[in-house]
């Protein structure tokens, strides 16, 4: 068993991997959030944090993802293995600075050198032709450019849309990849 300190709080971390939470006067945290200094959790009704789980955030506007450590997931991409309802799914999904899972959304990866596709179930698009929603818009909530909406990218084996560069389409058929991953004939 680990234990971690934090503003008069106190995470301890079972050989299974379970994390609770007391307060300085031994009452445990459950329905609610708490940082460690350095990891958000989220403790359930049990007092164990989610883990390895997607969730609505308590305003039930976005959805969260707890890792298998049961951090919350911030500015980065995570595999997620189960939905909200507990299915196993195989899919790669990116959270914003808030936890916030990107969802029909056109985005920059943390080094702003890779463009990425979440598409309208927040899955990012990966290895293959996808056709960008109608309602797809930057991560700022901008527009994207006209004739991007409902255009046709490519997303490579790590999410990254192809871009400026010539290439052949799912038909065989030359075209360039434009610089915001949508294919121009």
């Amino acid at each position: 068993e680990a234990t971690k300190d934090n503003d008069g709080l106190h995470f301890y971390i079972q050989d299974n991997g379970d994390v609770t939470c007391y307060t300085a006067n031994d009452k445990e945290v459950y329905r609610g959030f708490a940082c460690d200094g350095t990891d958000t959790y989220f403790f359930q009704y049990d007092g164990t944090a989610m883990r390895d789980r997607l969730t609505y955030e308590p305003e039930g506007k976005y959805i969260l993802y707890f890792d298998e450590q049961g951090h919350e997931v911030f500015n980065d991409y995570a595999h997620v293995k189960h939905s909200i309802a507990g299915e196993e799914v195989d899919d790669y999904c990116f959270f914003d600075v808030y936890g916030h899972m990107y969802v029909d959304v056109l985005t920059w990866d943390q080094t702003g050198t890779k463009l990425l596709y979440a598409n309208p179930y927040g899955v990012l698009e990966v290895g293959k032709w996808f056709q960008f929603s109608e309602t797809v818009v930057w991560a700022d909530g901008t527009p994207v450019d006209e004739g991007m909406a409902g255009g046709y990218g490519y997303a490579m084996e790590d999410a990254t849309l192809m871009r400026d560069q010539y290439t052949y389409d799912w038909e065989g058929r030359l075209c360039y990849m434009q610089g915001n991953g949508v294919v121009l004939y």
